[in-house]
């Protein structure tokens, strides 16, 4: 049996002044080591009733991810976030994602 063990990019947006005065948005493509998970029927149920669409749920650990994230790339394709847990018991974080984009 192989390891849970893939490579995803988190991707957001980040304002940077281009002259004085005048603002754009910069993309910003964070690739980190990330640990698959299943996602177990009670989590999709809730889901579903939350209006949530869940793909995939990875565990990243060390790395605190900002809470504007515009998608996650993952197989070569564009991800929604669905959300972004952090674990109680240590510096872990959980990412679910959700629909192409």
């Amino acid at each position: 049996m192989g390891a849970n063990r893939v490579a995803i990019t988190l991707c957001h947006t980040e304002p940077f002044e281009q002259e004085e005065g005048v603002w754009e948005d910069r993309l910003i493509e964070r690739k980190v080591k990330a640990q698959k998970e299943t996602i177990f029927q009670k989590r999709r149920d809730q889901a579903r009733v939350d209006g949530l669409v869940l793909t995939a749920r990875f565990k990243i650990r060390g790395v605190m991810p900002t809470d504007n994230l515009d998608y996650v790339k993952w197989n070569g394709a564009r991800y929604k976030v669905s959300s972004i847990h952090q674990l109680d018991y240590a510096h872990d974080y959980i990412i679910e994602i959700g629909e192409l984009i």
